[in-house]
């Protein structure tokens, strides 16, 4: 839901941290690939010649590498994104050597070498970098941090950064698992209770992707007595969009999960109504839009609900 962005600063010091790891690792990868799939010369070559597309590279080149994978893959009418998929099924027999090509994969691309606080470029100066308070998936929740104790010997101390999500899942694409735009920082339930390992449809706005500006929109639904306050009847809260930003909707089940806060929709309906209710010197004494939202409005997508709240007060004639 909220537009991320990297400076050039950022790119060039994941290139570079990254793009020396692979390095060294490709190097130690050599032909003749034996006990590999018989693809894996031209999966190597293919991951050559795309080193700065795949660390950090946009979301339209993740997809235009994700089907030259699997053109270079495609054995006996499967492909290594296939095998991924079907890896996942409790009743699936493993390849010995597809196995040792993820093996392989895994020590190339290292996220958990990424996830550690260490000297140089790791994940906590990434999320750092983006500077988020607030999950730019469902814009409900702060975002949520791991932590780690760095020195068991002395008083407890945590070095804490919220979870970053794969929103293509490295358990299916292990060759994008340190791709700097594959790399979403966010809530623990979109990363882990909604989202987990399911793929994203192509047609499902990227976080990253400038271009696509946000087109959902939140609404009240319920009788007018009691939006207005009138009886104590229910509301919810509607959340539309166009085809992309529907998907966006479904896949993150936001519709369903914003009903969970349709008593912060209240309050802030109460506080207008309580503005409409006061004489003109209180009117004159209080900055009403920021009064009634609770925040300011230029500040509404550093707020949780922030944008739900923007969107209703601008219908409600609050804004």
């Amino acid at each position: 839901m909220l537009k991320l962005d990297t400076s050039n600063t950022v790119q060039s010091r994941h290139l570079t941290t990254l793009g020396q790891r692979f390095d060294e690792e490709m190097a130690k990868w050599k032909a003749p690939f034996s006990g590999y799939p018989s693809f894996t010369a031209s999966l190597h070559q293919l991951l050559l010649n795309n080193r700065q597309a795949i660390l950090v590279g946009s979301g339209a080149q993740l997809q235009a590498l994700i089907q030259a994978v699997d053109i270079a893959t495609r054995s006996t009418g499967s492909t290594l994104t296939r095998y991924m998929h079907d890896r996942q099924q409790k009743s699936f027999t493993k390849q010995k050597d597809m196995e040792k090509l993820i093996e392989t994969l895994g020590k190339v691309f290292d996220y958990d070498k990424f996830i550690y606080k260490s000297q140089g470029w790791n994940a906590y100066k990434l999320v750092e970098s983006h500077g988020l308070r607030i999950c730019p998936y469902c814009h409900l929740n702060h975002v949520n941090y791991h932590g780690q104790v760095t020195d068991k010997t002395a008083p407890k101390k945590l070095e804490m950064r919220p979870p970053l999500d794969h929103f293509l899942p490295k358990s299916i694409y292990p060759y994008l698992a340190v791709s700097l735009h594959n790399l979403v920082p966010s809530c623990h339930q979109c990363n882990s209770s909604i989202k987990g390992d399911e793929v994203p449809d192509s047609s499902i706005p990227h976080p990253f992707d400038a271009a696509s500006a946000l087109g959902l929109s939140f609404g009240i639904k319920g009788s007018a007595l009691a939006i207005h306050g009138v009886t104590n009847g229910e509301i919810s809260l509607t959340v539309t969009g166009n085809t992309a930003w529907d998907e966006f909707a479904r896949f993150f089940c936001l519709e369903e999960r914003y009903q969970w806060y349709t008593p912060e929709v209240n309050d802030m309906l109460k506080r207008k109504r309580d503005m409409d209710d006061s004489d003109k010197v209180v009117q004159s004494l209080v900055r009403l839009p920021a009064f009634i939202l609770g925040f300011e409005p230029d500040e509404f997508e550093k707020r949780a609900l922030g944008i739900c709240l923007q969107s209703i007060a601008r219908q409600q004639g609050i804004l």
